[in-house]
This record gives C-alpha cells, sequence and structure tokens, in this order.
C-alpha cells in the first residue's frame, strides 16, 4: 500500500475510535459509523485563535480531538448570556461568568476532548451562531 493510502486508512481510524469511544455514538453499528466517519473532515485549529464566531455561518459541528477551547458569549448581548445560562443549566454545569479581557466576551464554559461544538445551531437549523469559540 502506498503512502496516500495509508494517510488514508490512519485518519478513517482514528475517525472511527473517535467515533467509537464517544457517547453519542454508542448504540451506533460499524456501518453506519464508517458512513459518519466518511462525512467528517480534519481541521487544525491552531490556538489562539477562534474556531467561529458569534453571528458566522452555521454549517459545522466539530468534535474536538484534542487540546482546549472556550465557549464564549459577548458580554454586552443579554440574550445569548441568557440562553448560554439556560442551556449549562440543563447539563448541571455553571456558568463560569469570567471577563475576557480587551475582547468583550464571557467565558461560558472550557471545552475539551471529547466535546461536541456548534452541534445545536445546525441541528436546530439556525443560519448563524449565536456564541463564539476560542481556542
Amino acid at each position: 500500500m502506498g503512502q496516500k493510502a495509508h494517510e488514508i486508512v490512519n485518519r478513517r481510524n482514528q475517525k472511527m475510535k473517535f467515533l467509537e469511544g464517544h457517547y453519542l455514538f454508542k448504540d451506533w453499528g460499524l456501518g453506519r459509523l464508517s458512513s459518519f466517519a466518511y462525512c467528517m473532515q480534519a481541521h487544525k485549529q491552531e490556538g489562539g485563535a477562534w474556531l467561529y464566531e458569534k453571528d458566522s455561518s452555521a454549517t459545522m459541528v466539530y468534535f474536538l480531538l484534542e487540546g482546549r477551547c472556550i465557549l464564549m458569549a459577548p458580554e454586552k448581548d443579554p440574550l445569548a448570556l441568557k440562553k448560554a445560562k439556560k442551556h449549562l443549566a440543563g447539563q448541571r454545569m455553571r456558568l463560569a461568568g469570567h471577563k475576557v479581557h480587551n475582547i468583550g466576551f464571557v467565558r461560558i464554559m472550557a471545552l475539551g476532548e471529547g466535546s461536541l461544538i456548534g452541534e445545536e445551531e445546525v441541528v436546530h437549523a439556525r443560519a448563524t451562531r449565536r456564541l463564539a469559540v476560542w481556542c
């Protein structure tokens, strides 16, 4: 097998391993997981940059394989903060409430490995993002 084919197989195996270990997909069979993995695209995000910003187009869902990101709401957007608090209350998490200096955002929560990011807008067919994610 050539190097290119080897890389493709390795990426597919990485996707499958991630999906098989994620609680959302625990009841899925291999065929369904494989089809879903085929649709997944890798995206490497450098630290110290926005994964997406508030009001950006909501067309992708992200699975965090490694590293950390921070879910944020604009500090001058009471509706976004209220919705974030309501969403987190359902997950028994608390609003961190730390102001991020010089950019006008409030940290909602840290997202770690295995986190699903941006699914709410995509699942509910919203055109734009309500919150922002910084990595």
